[in-house]
């Protein structure tokens, strides 16, 4: 019983990191993103 709750937290929190991680990458790539379409908009 012992065992799978530490899996269990092992694996949530390892999913949690990834999510977090996926979360973060994506709202860098849309700060990116952003960035670009300003710059593209300044340029016309």
């Amino acid at each position: 019983m012992m065992k799978k709750e530490i899996a269990d937290a092992v694996s949530f929190s390892f999913c949690h990191t990834l999510i977090a991680r996926h979360i973060e990458r994506k709202e860098q790539y849309e700060r990116e993103l952003y960035r670009t379409t300003q710059m593209r908009g300044n340029q016309k």
